[in-house]
Protein backbone atom coordinates (compact mmCIF):
# COMPACT_ATOMS: atom_id res chain seq x y z
CA UNK A 1 0.00 0.00 0.00
CA UNK A 2 1.43 3.24 -1.11
CA UNK A 3 -0.72 5.89 1.01
CA UNK A 4 -1.19 5.74 4.21
CA UNK A 5 -4.24 7.44 5.17
CA UNK A 6 -3.57 8.64 9.48
CA UNK A 7 -5.64 6.18 11.45
CA UNK A 8 -6.27 7.21 15.32
CA UNK A 9 -6.71 4.19 17.80
CA UNK A 10 -8.20 4.58 21.19
CA UNK A 11 -7.96 2.44 23.97
CA UNK A 12 -10.29 2.89 26.43
CA UNK A 13 -9.48 1.66 30.10
CA UNK A 14 -10.72 1.25 33.43
CA UNK A 15 -8.72 -0.17 35.74
CA UNK A 16 -7.44 -2.56 33.11
CA UNK A 17 -3.39 -2.42 33.84
CA UNK A 18 -3.23 -6.35 34.33
CA UNK A 19 -3.98 -6.32 30.25
CA UNK A 20 -2.17 -2.92 29.41
CA UNK A 21 1.34 -4.43 29.19
CA UNK A 22 0.55 -7.18 26.20
CA UNK A 23 -1.66 -4.59 24.33
CA UNK A 24 0.27 -1.31 24.04
CA UNK A 25 3.51 -3.79 23.99
CA UNK A 26 1.57 -5.16 20.68
CA UNK A 27 0.20 -2.19 19.64
CA UNK A 28 3.37 -0.16 19.41
CA UNK A 29 5.32 -2.23 17.33
CA UNK A 30 2.40 -2.78 14.83
CA UNK A 31 3.64 -1.54 11.32
CA UNK A 32 1.62 0.47 10.33
CA UNK A 33 3.61 4.36 10.07
CA UNK A 34 0.84 6.66 10.49
CA UNK A 35 -0.84 5.85 13.46
CA UNK A 36 -1.62 7.80 16.63
CA UNK A 37 -2.14 5.86 19.82
CA UNK A 38 -4.44 7.31 22.59
CA UNK A 39 -5.59 5.91 25.80
CA UNK A 40 -8.46 7.20 27.31
CA UNK A 41 -8.26 6.27 30.68
CA UNK A 42 -11.72 6.71 33.08
CA UNK A 43 -10.80 6.98 36.55
CA UNK A 44 -8.63 4.13 36.97
CA UNK A 45 -7.84 3.14 40.72
CA UNK A 46 -5.24 0.61 39.95
CA UNK A 47 -1.75 2.55 38.42
CA UNK A 48 -2.73 2.02 34.78
CA UNK A 49 -2.32 5.56 34.12
CA UNK A 50 1.36 5.64 35.59
CA UNK A 51 2.10 2.42 34.21
CA UNK A 52 1.41 3.59 30.55
CA UNK A 53 3.50 6.92 31.35
CA UNK A 54 6.54 4.70 33.07
CA UNK A 55 6.87 1.98 30.32
CA UNK A 56 5.03 3.75 27.35
CA UNK A 57 6.40 6.70 26.39
CA UNK A 58 4.71 7.37 23.05
CA UNK A 59 1.37 6.55 23.76
CA UNK A 60 -0.98 9.77 24.62
CA UNK A 61 -2.69 9.11 28.08
CA UNK A 62 -5.97 10.99 28.14
CA UNK A 63 -7.23 11.07 32.25
CA UNK A 64 -10.96 11.49 32.82
CA UNK A 65 -11.72 12.47 36.32
CA UNK A 66 -14.47 10.19 36.70
CA UNK A 67 -15.71 7.06 34.68
CA UNK A 68 -18.00 8.17 32.17
CA UNK A 69 -18.33 5.41 30.50
CA UNK A 70 -17.39 3.37 27.47
CA UNK A 71 -19.65 5.11 25.00
CA UNK A 72 -18.81 8.41 25.87
CA UNK A 73 -15.21 7.56 25.65
CA UNK A 74 -15.33 6.45 22.38
CA UNK A 75 -17.20 9.56 21.50
CA UNK A 76 -14.06 11.46 22.76
CA UNK A 77 -12.16 9.46 20.34
CA UNK A 78 -14.21 10.35 17.60
CA UNK A 79 -13.53 14.08 18.30
CA UNK A 80 -9.82 13.86 18.65
CA UNK A 81 -9.75 12.11 15.09
CA UNK A 82 -12.33 14.29 13.67
CA UNK A 83 -9.80 17.02 14.56
CA UNK A 84 -6.40 15.12 13.89
CA UNK A 85 -8.39 14.48 10.19
CA UNK A 86 -7.60 10.86 10.57
CA UNK A 87 -9.49 9.37 7.92
CA UNK A 88 -9.99 6.65 11.05
CA UNK A 89 -10.51 5.86 14.30
CA UNK A 90 -10.04 2.46 16.00
CA UNK A 91 -11.80 1.44 19.54
CA UNK A 92 -10.77 -1.13 21.69
CA UNK A 93 -10.57 -2.52 25.17
CA UNK A 94 -7.15 -3.23 27.06
CA UNK A 95 -7.61 -7.09 26.99
CA UNK A 96 -6.56 -7.45 23.32
CA UNK A 97 -3.23 -8.59 21.81
CA UNK A 98 -2.69 -7.55 18.35
CA UNK A 99 -0.62 -8.66 15.00
CA UNK A 100 1.91 -6.51 13.54
CA UNK A 101 0.14 -6.70 10.38
CA UNK A 102 -3.51 -6.24 11.62
CA UNK A 103 -4.00 -3.02 11.02
CA UNK A 104 -2.18 -2.73 6.74
CA UNK A 105 -4.92 -5.53 6.44
CA UNK A 106 -7.85 -3.46 7.97
CA UNK A 107 -6.88 -0.20 6.21
CA UNK A 108 -6.56 -2.18 3.17
CA UNK A 109 -9.86 -3.48 2.46
CA UNK A 110 -11.33 -0.09 3.85
CA UNK A 111 -9.86 1.93 0.95
CA UNK A 112 -11.06 -0.30 -1.46
CA UNK A 113 -14.88 0.00 -0.93
CA UNK A 114 -15.84 3.37 0.37
CA UNK A 115 -19.04 2.07 1.49
CA UNK A 116 -17.64 0.33 4.72
CA UNK A 117 -18.53 2.00 7.49
CA UNK A 118 -16.97 -0.96 10.07
CA UNK A 119 -13.97 -3.13 9.85
CA UNK A 120 -14.02 -5.59 12.46
CA UNK A 121 -10.45 -7.67 12.67
CA UNK A 122 -11.03 -11.43 13.36
CA UNK A 123 -11.12 -11.71 17.03
CA UNK A 124 -9.54 -14.98 18.76
CA UNK A 125 -9.37 -15.99 21.78
CA UNK A 126 -7.02 -14.90 24.16
CA UNK A 127 -5.03 -18.28 23.12
CA UNK A 128 -5.02 -17.01 19.41
CA UNK A 129 -5.74 -20.78 18.98
CA UNK A 130 -10.36 -20.43 18.32
CA UNK A 131 -12.52 -18.07 16.84
CA UNK A 132 -13.92 -15.86 19.69
CA UNK A 133 -17.14 -17.49 20.59
CA UNK A 134 -19.08 -13.95 19.91
CA UNK A 135 -17.85 -13.34 16.63
CA UNK A 136 -17.94 -17.01 15.51
CA UNK A 137 -21.88 -16.45 16.26
CA UNK A 138 -22.18 -13.23 14.11
CA UNK A 139 -19.96 -14.83 11.45
CA UNK A 140 -22.32 -17.84 10.85
CA UNK A 141 -25.42 -15.68 10.14
CA UNK A 142 -23.31 -14.99 6.87
CA UNK A 143 -24.53 -17.93 4.39
CA UNK A 144 -20.87 -17.65 2.03
CA UNK A 145 -18.93 -17.72 5.69
CA UNK A 146 -20.43 -21.15 6.56
CA UNK A 147 -20.20 -22.39 2.93
CA UNK A 148 -16.21 -21.03 3.21
CA UNK A 149 -15.66 -22.55 6.89
CA UNK A 150 -17.05 -26.35 5.43
CA UNK A 151 -14.65 -25.80 2.40
CA UNK A 152 -12.08 -24.58 4.77
CA UNK A 153 -11.67 -21.76 2.02
CA UNK A 154 -11.86 -17.70 3.31
CA UNK A 155 -12.62 -14.56 1.57
CA UNK A 156 -10.86 -11.68 2.74
CA UNK A 157 -13.89 -9.85 4.18
CA UNK A 158 -17.40 -10.57 5.27
CA UNK A 159 -20.44 -8.68 5.68
CA UNK A 160 -22.06 -9.06 9.05
CA UNK A 161 -24.77 -7.33 10.96
CA UNK A 162 -23.25 -6.59 14.18
CA UNK A 163 -19.40 -5.61 15.01
CA UNK A 164 -17.52 -6.22 18.51
CA UNK A 165 -16.43 -2.89 20.41
CA UNK A 166 -13.81 -4.53 22.24
CA UNK A 167 -11.55 -3.91 19.01
CA UNK A 168 -13.11 -2.25 15.55
CA UNK A 169 -12.10 0.25 13.32
CA UNK A 170 -15.03 3.25 11.91
CA UNK A 171 -14.47 5.42 8.79
CA UNK A 172 -14.75 8.82 10.62
CA UNK A 173 -16.84 10.80 7.84
CA UNK A 174 -19.04 8.16 8.05
CA UNK A 175 -19.08 8.21 11.76
CA UNK A 176 -20.01 11.98 11.51
CA UNK A 177 -23.67 11.04 9.61
CA UNK A 178 -24.69 8.51 11.43
CA UNK A 179 -23.89 9.55 14.68
CA UNK A 180 -21.74 8.86 17.55
CA UNK A 181 -22.06 6.10 20.20
CA UNK A 182 -25.55 6.30 22.66
CA UNK A 183 -24.18 7.43 25.91
CA UNK A 184 -27.51 5.84 26.87
CA UNK A 185 -26.27 2.50 27.30
CA UNK A 186 -23.30 3.60 29.01
CA UNK A 187 -21.47 0.23 28.70
CA UNK A 188 -22.58 -2.64 26.68
CA UNK A 189 -24.80 -2.94 22.92
CA UNK A 190 -23.57 0.37 21.99
CA UNK A 191 -21.52 -1.67 19.36
CA UNK A 192 -24.83 -3.52 18.43
CA UNK A 193 -26.05 0.08 17.95
CA UNK A 194 -24.22 1.70 15.86
CA UNK A 195 -23.88 -1.65 13.16
CA UNK A 196 -27.57 -1.30 12.76
CA UNK A 197 -27.40 2.24 12.47
CA UNK A 198 -24.25 1.71 9.91
CA UNK A 199 -26.36 -0.41 7.66
CA UNK A 200 -30.01 1.16 8.08
CA UNK A 201 -28.17 3.49 6.51
CA UNK A 202 -26.62 2.05 3.64
CA UNK A 203 -23.05 1.48 5.09
CA UNK A 204 -21.45 -1.75 5.31
CA UNK A 205 -20.27 -3.72 8.56
CA UNK A 206 -16.80 -5.96 7.44
CA UNK A 207 -14.81 -8.75 9.56
CA UNK A 208 -11.76 -9.06 7.45
CA UNK A 209 -10.00 -12.23 8.33
CA UNK A 210 -6.62 -11.67 7.67
CA UNK A 211 -6.53 -8.96 10.62
CA UNK A 212 -6.09 -10.59 13.33
CA UNK A 213 -6.60 -9.75 17.30
CA UNK A 214 -6.75 -11.91 20.36
CA UNK A 215 -9.29 -10.61 22.73
CA UNK A 216 -9.93 -12.00 26.36
CA UNK A 217 -13.38 -10.83 26.41
CA UNK A 218 -14.77 -9.68 29.55
CA UNK A 219 -18.32 -10.59 28.89
CA UNK A 220 -16.89 -14.45 28.32
CA UNK A 221 -15.69 -14.76 31.99
CA UNK A 222 -18.84 -14.05 33.95
CA UNK A 223 -17.56 -14.53 37.03
CA UNK A 224 -15.25 -11.23 36.40
CA UNK A 225 -19.15 -9.07 35.88
CA UNK A 226 -19.36 -6.85 38.65
CA UNK A 227 -22.67 -6.31 39.74
CA UNK A 228 -22.93 -2.98 37.45
CA UNK A 229 -21.91 -4.59 34.59
CA UNK A 230 -24.39 -7.22 34.79
CA UNK A 231 -26.72 -4.75 35.36
CA UNK A 232 -26.05 -2.98 32.10
CA UNK A 233 -25.94 -6.06 30.11
CA UNK A 234 -29.68 -6.87 31.07
CA UNK A 235 -31.15 -3.44 31.15
CA UNK A 236 -29.37 -2.68 27.35
CA UNK A 237 -30.92 -5.24 25.53
CA UNK A 238 -34.43 -3.98 26.45
CA UNK A 239 -32.99 -0.25 25.24
CA UNK A 240 -31.62 -1.82 22.00
CA UNK A 241 -35.15 -3.56 20.96
CA UNK A 242 -37.27 -0.36 21.49
CA UNK A 243 -34.61 1.86 19.36
CA UNK A 244 -34.95 -0.43 16.35
CA UNK A 245 -34.76 1.90 13.08
CA UNK A 246 -36.01 -0.78 10.94
CA UNK A 247 -39.43 -0.03 12.24
CA UNK A 248 -41.76 2.58 13.76
CA UNK A 249 -41.33 3.33 17.68
CA UNK A 250 -45.32 2.26 18.12
CA UNK A 251 -44.49 -1.09 16.32
CA UNK A 252 -41.30 -1.35 18.43
CA UNK A 253 -43.55 -0.19 21.41
CA UNK A 254 -46.45 -3.55 20.62
CA UNK A 255 -43.86 -5.90 20.10
CA UNK A 256 -42.04 -5.03 23.36
CA UNK A 257 -44.77 -5.06 25.90
CA UNK A 258 -47.04 -7.73 23.69
CA UNK A 259 -45.21 -9.89 21.51
CA UNK A 260 -44.41 -13.32 23.42
CA UNK A 261 -41.97 -14.50 21.09
CA UNK A 262 -39.88 -11.29 20.80
CA UNK A 263 -41.33 -8.88 23.72
CA UNK A 264 -39.65 -7.88 26.85
CA UNK A 265 -41.52 -11.22 28.40
CA UNK A 266 -39.26 -13.49 26.35
CA UNK A 267 -35.87 -11.11 26.65
CA UNK A 268 -36.44 -11.64 30.42
CA UNK A 269 -37.11 -15.36 30.05
CA UNK A 270 -33.85 -16.01 27.67
CA UNK A 271 -31.72 -14.14 30.47
CA UNK A 272 -32.20 -16.39 33.60
CA UNK A 273 -34.41 -18.52 35.49
CA UNK A 274 -37.49 -16.83 36.40
CA UNK A 275 -38.40 -18.80 39.27
CA UNK A 276 -34.89 -16.43 41.06
CA UNK A 277 -36.74 -14.18 42.84
CA UNK A 278 -33.68 -11.62 42.76
CA UNK A 279 -33.78 -11.81 39.41
CA UNK A 280 -37.35 -10.73 39.31
CA UNK A 281 -36.77 -8.10 41.51
CA UNK A 282 -34.10 -6.95 38.93
CA UNK A 283 -36.53 -7.90 35.96
CA UNK A 284 -38.99 -5.25 37.55
CA UNK A 285 -36.63 -2.56 38.57
CA UNK A 286 -35.12 -2.60 34.85
CA UNK A 287 -38.71 -2.71 33.53
CA UNK A 288 -39.49 0.54 35.47
CA UNK A 289 -36.44 2.13 34.54
CA UNK A 290 -37.52 1.41 30.93
CA UNK A 291 -40.56 3.14 31.24
CA UNK A 292 -39.92 6.00 32.78
CA UNK A 293 -37.53 6.32 30.30
CA UNK A 294 -39.34 5.91 27.02
CA UNK A 295 -39.45 9.85 25.80
CA UNK A 296 -35.65 9.90 26.04
CA UNK A 297 -35.63 6.50 24.45
CA UNK A 298 -38.18 8.09 21.34
CA UNK A 299 -35.72 11.02 20.95
CA UNK A 300 -32.86 9.28 20.48
CA UNK A 301 -35.33 6.81 18.47
CA UNK A 302 -35.84 10.06 16.49
CA UNK A 303 -32.65 11.38 16.14
CA UNK A 304 -30.97 8.08 15.08
CA UNK A 305 -33.65 7.67 12.65
CA UNK A 306 -33.22 10.52 10.88
CA UNK A 307 -29.34 10.85 11.45
CA UNK A 308 -28.67 11.43 7.50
Amino acid sequence: MSDYPLVTLTVINSNGKEWLGDCLSSIVMTDYPNLDIIVIDNASRDGSVQFIKDNFSSVEVIENRRNIGFCKAANMGFNIAIERASEYVILSNPDIKVASDWMNELVKVAEEDKNIGILMPLHQNYSGDKVDPNLSNILTSNVEYIKDRDAGNFREKYEVTSAIGGCMMIRTNIIEKVGYMDAIYFLSAEDTDLSRRMIFHGYKVVVVTKSKIMHWHRILHKDKIDKRTGFLLFRNKFIFFLKDPNHSFLNNLQRYYFDKEAGALQMIKSWAPVSNLRYLALAGYVQLWIFLHLPKIFIRYLKDKKRI
